[in-house]
């Protein structure tokens, strides 16, 4: 999946340094719990660069894709 996100010249100023050709930019949005003082915001999205030897890219591809498939769901009343 792909998306695409606006950033402000802040953001952007903050990434673009860390961009290398042939690099992976790998993102995790981490969650933050409403305390009162944080209405503005509710997570914050962690970027990680690092290269990624071409023959390990099939194996990430299919990592990323596995943790995209939604778990079956189990069915009410328990185990048989």
């Amino acid at each position: 999946m792909t998306t695409r996100l606006i950033l402000t010249s802040e953001q952007s100023a903050q990434i673009e340094p860390h961009l290398r050709p042939g690099w992976t930019l790998l993102g995790k949005l981490e969650r933050e719990p409403f305390d009162g003082t944080n209405a503005a915001t509710s997570g914050r999205l962690r970027l990680e660069l690092g290269s990624v030897p071409t023959d390990r890219l099939p194996a990430l591809r299919e990592a990323i894709r596995q943790a995209a498939t939604p778990a079956p769901r189990r069915k009410a009343g328990g185990t048989k």
